[in-house]
């Protein structure tokens, strides 16, 4: 309507403004004769009125809004009058018009805008919506085909396979073709229950009967021949194959020639001129194989014995064709027994017999032909493929990608295992998946899969037992594992276990699951939140918010949007999986991560062949898409994978390859990849937490975890600095004690001092080599010592290392704690100097082999061969690669959950418990594999390999805390021991302090002379101190650790690499720092004497001397003479007589050096 607004400006009013109770025009001329009382007169319900205000408001249908262009797509949308479209129809303008049908009961005109308007249904059979694709780019109605007009710029509704199906004699007006023209109609649309001419004479009977044979193409593209797929309308390019013909060739009454599909053949009806389709058609014999013939059944309900033919046997059909080229038979008999093997797709029983059935009927859906519907098991290989279970892994490619021969189950084929596949590739014998083998499937034709534990040919034996393996004759009977269960002695090779897929029925995987390593279905998915709707975690619940998922920004017609709880600011999602990880990662609540779904919606025909319950709806009123409902609710949070397939959002990111070709996982990143073939996903929690779950041991030897012995950089560095430092200082200490033995070795007490300190710096300097040879080997493994920590741990150079650092600390210990005993004895009795005997050399060197060999038992002790001391000291076994149930370190602990697991399924009687001697566990791990007696390769974890750093076993693990004490005694009793030493040290330093305290109060007349012998007490009190403040923190520590007070795990490496080995740089020092200070002092008193008056350098003073501390004395006391030095540990370059050294005196102690025999 054109009319002049309220300013006086002329100006269009489209059809919906018109009646729409708003006044447009100022005469208001829009909103006048909208209403009317005659029921004759056409009206309807307001479109826009309805739309946009849920208003049922009756209108009248004018002339001037018949047939209205409108647009519901464009913004804003141009709406059409009536709600239901009835403006549509009986267009007053011919050129509108679209085509004839009825709406509500009349026949109507309708307008060419709803024409293939998709859902917008207007004829009461929507036959206005009869559309198809003439090209990828132009759609058009049927009718609009083969009319000599082009309809598509590209001129493909004119080249369709329907125009070539076309005679003279087929014409009427279509009834939406060219208004009033008459024309030519493909054979196809003939009698096929679809009125396409506007006079409806094509389904008429008897119309064109003469000419109804000619419906068949007379010519098809000859690529598309013997393909066993119906290319044509009558299947006529499969009717000639392999020197065989199917169907019949011949004349009608139109005297064309014709092909005629089996369905024509025998169906009552003579198509051929001369009648040839119908000529022996009747039963002879009984013997004669006969079926109710399909078309007769099908369309007349008519129960017509027809005979079967070769030329009707397997002849192809197409039951989703239009019209539908039909089978022969009924119930399908026609497509067994092929007589040309070319057209045979598998073997099964049919009626109780083996028999032969074609191509066709494999994968057939609901057209089942096999006794037992195995014809039928088929899977979808990829979105576009699908393909006979059989035809899997055969090495031909079925489907146009390759898919049937990449899926996950072609890669657990078991070795020698070949037959002849029932649906397989006729003839020719393959390997089948070692899944399908004893699965109550038959996919052998000679059912070699379900009864392989009978062939005689597979037994063999190993060792006293007789074995059968499915995976054929094995060689070398230590490769296979056999199956759990006592009463089957059923194996399968090392390469087929712990494959992720059963082969031995159902039992293996659920044994390799307990061992936790090399295996991928250890999850650990959080599950705290029962709930989605609240995923603000441990976050501060007043900054969380409610919100509606909305990362489609697609409104659906019907669905409620999901609420959420979500945290304000993003939050850290590596421990998020599922739909939890979608939510969050979707509505951007994640740090560092995008979305992992796509950014459209699902369009109705996604997901082909899933979610049979969909229910199809509008997604932002444009397109459709589906949903399905549960409980209660309608929902469409799917994920469509780039395969097509499609899978719930529980199921993207949940580190499971759902989709098959993991683009489900691909864009997220909440999980770590394993660098092996297999690609498993693991969770970052199960990076580096001490369990191998990657083939290739990635997840644990990677850049964040197990590179080197030592790990840290700077412990490295301390580690060379500490024992580099302790040896040069443990030499020179010894060097100087072993020349000041010359001297010494007169007097006993003295000897017994200087040989016990040397123990302690010979303990210390294998303490310094051990750590000296560590930082070596942790060069020489790098990084690969996580890969080869196997060998490292059970090594000889391990076990070495372990001894030496255990006597160097033992034996430092030891010798210390005799040396201040002595001291405390000698001083508390005051006992006078005893020269060296023959007994007195036996008697220390008896004591210090005896404290030799107490450090060196300590040590040896852990590595004693035996059985009894095997389960007191063995940590754990390390066996061969190939053995993937084992792979890894395997303590006790983890042997027996193995043990458990295997032994229990089945009437097995071994008796599996932590009590159990490491001897009875390798019996019963030998009884899970096929070796003869011994061939199991096991190489045992000692003492020392508990850590990779060889040390002494002072920490437990924790698994060792609770079962198995016995092993854990020697720990305790080396802390216990060590610790009571370094007590009885310091409680005798302190008794020395309290004696030599005491003596200086009482005036002791022998004081004087015993304040010259405290070198060697002070020297023992700094060693012990600086010993006793590296040790006791150390072992305190331990010992917390032991009894479950403290973990210190993580830090026990540091303190065993600092501590321990600190001691090694303090003794020698201590000793050389002694030595040097009184070496200082010797020569100030000699510059001091040497300035006195009338004295020259070298002779000797004369006057009298005051014998008693700073000199020696001749025998007319009036000249003093200087003293040969003296090396070793008390050496000077000039000797001046000191604290230690005193005249020759019968009371003397043993404190004083000897005295000089030429006074």
């Amino acid at each position: 309507m054109a009319c002049k607004n309220r300013c006086n400006m002329r100006k269009y009013l489209p059809v919906q403004q018109i009646c729409d109770g708003s006044s447009d025009c100022a005469d208001g001329v829009d909103e006048t004769n909208c209403e009317s009382d005659d029921p004759a007169v056409a009206s309807c319900v307001h479109f826009q009125q309805k739309q946009d205000l849920n208003v049922q408001n009756i209108v009248v249908i004018h002339e001037s809004v018949r047939c209205a262009i409108f647009d519901m797509g464009r913004s804003p949308a141009l709406y059409p009058y009536c709600a239901d479209f009835m403006d549509q129809t009986n267009c007053t303008h011919v050129s509108r018009v679209g085509g004839y049908c009825e709406v509500n009961g009349f026949q109507s005109t309708i307008s060419k805008i709803m024409i293939c308007g998709g859902n917008k249904q207007l004829c009461d059979d929507n036959s206005e919506n009869n559309c198809i694709y003439a090209s990828s780019k132009c759609r058009v109605h049927k009718h609009r085909l083969c009319d000599g007009e082009q309809d598509c710029p590209d001129g493909s509704d004119e080249n369709h396979d329907d125009c070539n199906s076309m005679t003279k004699d087929q014409t009427c007006v279509r009834k939406f073709g060219i208004n009033e023209k008459n024309m030519i109609l493909p054979h196809s649309w003939i009698m096929d229950n679809e009125p396409d001419c506007l006079d409806g004479l094509d389904e008429m009977e008897n119309r064109w009967d003469d000419c109804l044979g000619s419906r068949s193409k007379d010519k098809y593209d000859s690529s598309v021949s013997c393909n066993d797929e119906c290319d044509t309308n009558d299947c006529k390019d499969e009717s000639d194959c392999n020197n065989r013909s199917y169907g019949m060739v011949c004349k009608t009454r139109c005297n064309m020639k014709t092909y005629l599909p089996v369905q024509s053949i025998c169906n009552g009806f003579s198509d051929c001129s001369d009648g040839l389709d119908e000529e022996n058609c009747e039963l002879d014999e009984s013997a004669v194989p006969s079926c109710v013939h399909f078309e007769q059944k099908e369309e007349k309900s008519l129960e017509k014995v027809v005979p079967i033919s070769n030329r009707t046997r397997c002849a192809i059909f197409n039951l989703s064709a239009r019209p539908p080229v039909y089978p022969y038979c009924t119930y399908f008999e026609d497509q067994t027994n092929c007589s040309d093997t070319n057209r045979v797709g598998g073997y099964c029983e049919v009626k109780g017999f083996q028999s032969t059935i074609s191509k066709t009927m494999v994968c057939g859906g609901n057209k089942q032909l096999c006794d037992d519907n195995s014809e039928n098991n088929c899977i979808d290989a990829s979105s576009n493929c699908r393909v006979h279970k059989h035809r899997l892994c055969d090495g031909e490619k079925d489907c146009p990608d390759g898919s049937d021969e990449t899926l996950d189950i072609c890669n657990s084929e078991p070795q020698n295992v070949t037959c002849v596949r029932k649906f397989g590739i006729p003839g020719k014998s393959t390997t089948i998946p070692g899944s399908w083998v004893n699965d109550n499937e038959l996919d052998c034709l000679d059912g070699l899969d379900e009864d392989m534990w009978n062939q005689a040919e597979q037994s063999y034996s190993c060792g006293t037992e007789t074995y059968r393996s499915r995976a054929g004759r094995v060689n070398k009977c230590r490769n296979s594992f056999v199956c759990p269960g006592v009463d089957n002695k059923n194996s399968v090779t090392i390469e087929l276990f712990c494959d992720s897929k059963e082969s031995c029925e159902g039992r293996e995987n659920e044994v390799c699951e307990t061992s936790k390593d090399f295996f991928s279905t250890k999850r650990i998915i959080e599950k705290s939140h029962k709930s989605v709707k609240d995923l603000c975690g441990k976050t501060n619940t007043s900054v969380c918010q409610e919100n509606e998922f909305d990362y489609h920004t697609v409104d659906i017609f019907g669905v409620e949007r999901t609420k959420l709880y979500l945290p304000s600011e993003p939050i850290d999602c590596s421990d998020k999986f599922g739909e939890h990880y979608v939510y969050l990662s979707c509505m951007g609540r994640c740090d560092n991560t995008s979305c992992p779904l796509k950014s459209d919606a699902l369009k109705q025909d996604s997901c082909p062949e899933q979610y049979s319950e969909r229910i199809y709806t509008l997604a932002n009123n444009s397109y459709l898409t589906f949903v399905t409902k549960s409980e209660g609710r309608y929902h469409n949070d799917y994920y469509e994978c780039d395969n097509g397939r499609c899978v719930n959002f529980s199921q993207v990111c949940d580190l499971v390859n759902d989709c098959g070709d993991m683009s489900d996982e691909r864009n997220c990143k909440n999980h770590f990849t394993c660098e092996d073939d297999d690609k498993v996903l693991l969770g970052f929690e199960q990076k580096c937490d001490g369990v191998y779950d990657c083939h290739d041991l990635s997840d644990e030897c990677n850049d964040f975890c197990g590179k080197l012995i030592i790990s840290d950089l700077m412990l490295t560095r301390l580690c060379w600095s500490i024992g580099t430092i302790a040896i040069l200082l443990s030499c020179r200490t010894l060097v100087s004690v072993l020349q000041g033995m010359k001297q010494s070795i007169k007097y006993e007490n003295i000897l017994y001092t200087k040989v016990l300190l040397m123990l302690v710096i010979m303990g210390n300097l294998l303490m310094a080599v051990y750590v000296i040879t560590l930082s070596i080997y942790d060069i020489m493994y790098g990084a690969e010592l996580c890969r080869e920590q196997a060998h490292w741990l059970t090594s000889a150079k391990c076990s070495a290392l372990g001894i030496v650092s255990t006597i160097g600390t033992e034996l430092s210990i030891f010798s210390l704690t005799f040396l201040t005993i002595l001291r405390l004895y000698n001083v508390s009795n005051r006992s006078a100097i005893v020269p060296v005997t023959r007994s007195s050399v036996s008697k220390i060197t008896l004591w210090t082999a005896m404290i030799i060999v107490a450090a060196v038992v300590v040590a040896l002790i852990p590595l004693t061969p035996g059985e009894s001391f095997e389960n007191y000291f063995t940590q754990g076994y390390f066996y061969e690669e190939d053995y993937k149930l084992f792979t890894g370190f395997n303590s006790k602990v983890k042997h027996v959950n193995i043990l458990e697991k295997y032994y229990s399924t089945g009437n097995s009687s071994a008796n599996v418990t932590t009590d159990m001697s490491w001897k009875e566990i390798s019996a019963l791990v030998e009884g899970m594999f096929t070796n003869d007696y011994g061939n199991l390769t096991v190489n045992r974890v000692h003492f020392y390999g508990n850590d990779k750093i060889c040390l002494f076993k002072y920490i437990l693990r924790p698994e060792e805390t609770m079962v198995y004490q016995q092993g854990n005694v020697l720990t305790w009793i080396v802390l216990t021991l060590n610790s009571a030493c370094f007590l009885v040290m310091l409680i005798a330093v302190v008794w020395i302090c309290i004696v030599r305290e005491q003596s200086s109060k009482k005036g002791d007349p022998k004081n004087s002379e015993h304040d010259r012998t405290r070198y060697f007490e002070r020297l023992i009190l700094v060693i012990v101190l600086s010993d006793f403040v590296c040790w006791t923190p150390f072992a305190i520590i331990c010992i917390l650790h032991n009894l479950n007070i403290a973990d210190v795990s993580s830090w026990y490496n540091i303190m065993s690499l600092t501590l321990l080995p600190l001691n090694s740089v303090l003794n020698p020092l201590i000793c050389l720092i002694k030595m040097g200070v009184k070496k200082l002092f010797n020569q100030t008193l000699q510059e001091t004497f040497q300035r006195f008056p009338g004295v020259k350098k070298g002779e000797p003073r004369q006057g009298k001397c005051n014998c008693k501390g700073s000199c020696n004395c001749n025998i007319e006391m009036n000249s003093v003479a200087p003293v040969p030095q003296r090396v070793g540990l008390f050496a000077n370059p000039t000797w001046i007589p000191l604290a230690t050294d005193i005249e020759p005196d019968t009371t003397a102690t043993e404190h004083d050096i000897e005295p000089d025999t030429t006074v």
